[in-house]
């Protein structure tokens, strides 16, 4: 008699234990995951993946500037404005409103995400509307005229908290230029530096 109350007692109590097996092999990956995903969080260089601010440079001497960092290395940086005459360096009147767009590639000299140091290289493509009605027009194009080309480079960016701030060696080849008559390369073309509020 005891035997038959002792075999459904060990059966029951055999099944109980293995579910509860079951269920924390179960449950034992998904926490490791989730401790996984919260020290890589945690661990990232990146603390905001978008900026907001202003640049100036040869290309354009004002211009809004937006930056988006799509992945812990990866950011597209996005500039619209207007050239002063002469721009940066003066010798002629002439004027340019356009943008550059360019992506860039970040490589992190620390891992602070307050204070993080990163040089970039940096490749994307110009266009602007150059106009030379206060210079007297040129040759047969008349007062106004497209350019475009593309552009590469490096860089060095530093982010203390919020701010961040940058700077690019980026010469660049014009395709539409007729001030040359056809394409011409540019040693400082879209070279700049910006400023701009993280969120």
């Amino acid at each position: 008699m005891k035997c038959f109350v002792l075999i459904p007692m060990i059966i029951i109590a055999f099944s109980f234990s293995n579910s509860l097996f079951a269920q924390v092999e179960d449950e034992a990956p998904t926490e490791s995951m989730t401790v996984k995903e919260s020290e890589e969080q945690e661990s990232s260089a990146i603390k905001y993946t978008q900026g907001l601010g202003l640049k100036t440079g040869y290309y354009t001497t004002i211009a809004l500037s937006y930056n988006l960092a799509f992945s812990e290395h990866s950011a597209l940086d996005i500039n619209f404005g207007y050239r002063v005459p002469g721009g940066w360096l003066g010798g002629s009147d002439n004027t340019r409103l356009g943008g550059v767009v360019a992506y860039q590639y970040h490589y992190h000299l620390n891992s602070n995400p307050d204070q993080l140091w990163s040089i970039f290289g940096t490749a994307g493509l110009h266009l602007a509307q150059a106009d030379y009605t206060d210079d007297g027009g040129f040759r047969d194009h008349g007062d106004t005229f497209m350019t475009s080309g593309v552009t590469f480079g490096l860089g060095l960016s530093v982010r203390w908290g919020r701010i961040n701030i940058d700077g690019a060696l980026m010469p660049a080849y014009d395709f539409l230029n007729p001030e040359y008559g056809s394409g011409d390369f540019y040693w400082l073309r879209c070279s700049n530096v910006s400023m701009r509020y993280m969120f």
